[in-house]
């Protein structure tokens, strides 16, 4: 399931990966892709509306679920 973004991760690109709250019950569908997201990046918003990841600043502490 992390084949598909790590090379996104990896290239100078993107900065960011956010999810709008229509995709909110995918990252609840796959937990293990959101506590990845958590362990390895920042989380720069938790709103209503979006949760976003800084790609380019790791973190160690997991966040909660939306």
């Amino acid at each position: 399931m992390f084949l598909e973004y790590e090379p996104l991760c990896e290239s100078d690109q993107h900065d960011a990966i956010v999810f709008a709250w229509t995709a909110f019950w995918w990252l609840n569908k796959y937990p293990e892709f959101l506590d990845h997201l958590s362990n390895r990046f920042q989380r720069q918003s938790k709103k209503d509306l979006f949760i976003a990841f800084n790609l380019r600043v790791a973190n160690n502490q997991v966040d909660e679920r939306p």
